[in-house]
C-alpha cells in the first residue's frame, strides 16, 4: 500500500519532498529509487523544458 500511496502522489504531481516526508524517508533520492524514477526520466523531462 506505502508504493502505491507514493504512486498516486506522483502521478497527482504533488513534490517528491512531501512525498519523501510522507513515506519517512531519510531523503528525496530514496524516495525516486523507491518509486523507480530513473535518472533517464530526469534527463528527458530537463530536455522537454530545456529553451
Amino acid at each position: 500500500m506505502r508504493e502505491t500511496l507514493g504512486w498516486a502522489m506522483h502521478n497527482a504531481v504533488k513534490p517528491i519532498e512531501l512525498i519523501c516526508m510522507t513515506l519517512n524517508h531519510s531523503s528525496p533520492a530514496v524516495t525516486m529509487r523507491y518509486l523507480g524514477i530513473t535518472q533517464e526520466e530526469v534527463q528527458t523531462l530537463v530536455d522537454e523544458f530545456c529553451l
